[in-house]
């Protein structure tokens, strides 16, 4: 799942998180993190390699709307602006995670990136239309709770 669609879950989870259970949203939008990634989602993109130009440029485009969702978000719900960051952080983390996954030397962080693939089962080149799909959706829920 591209960042931007991960952000948007955890945004969306501060924002319909009882105040009881809010000290619980890390571990919630965290949980969110996995279960977006284990549907089909964009991955796999042989035109995309880690590394690439294209790779770059997708990453760059993500990083600059994963801000504007957050800011989006916090002008919806500006009473809600810690929960909003805590949210969006936790929710998109496991992926920046992966910027260090070459250096992991410990089992520890072999196992979990290994999890981490073996949870991506389904990341394909063409599942684009369904990360705007989900996009369109937690926009509109965002939208339609303020």
């Amino acid at each position: 799942m591209i960042g931007l669609n991960h952000v948007l879950a955890g945004t969306f989870l501060a924002v319909i998180t009882p105040v009881e259970h809010l000290p619980y949203l890390p571990l919630i939008a965290l949980a969110s993190h996995f279960i977006l990634d284990a549907v089909p989602h964009y991955g796999n993109d042989e035109t995309a390699l880690v590394g690439s130009h294209k790779f770059r440029r997708i990453l760059q485009i993500d990083a600059s709307l994963c801000v504007l969702a957050v800011s989006f978000a916090l002008y919806l719900y500006p009473d809600k602006y810690l929960w909003i960051l805590i949210g969006a952080f936790f929710a998109a983390a496991p992926d920046i995670l992966w910027l260090f996954e070459h250096r992991a030397k410990r089992r520890i962080a072999r196992l979990y990136f290994a999890l981490a693939k073996k949870i991506q089962w389904a990341e394909h080149p063409w599942a684009w239309s369904l990360e705007i799909l989900w996009g369109m959706i937690l926009i509109t829920l965002l939208i339609g709770f303020s």
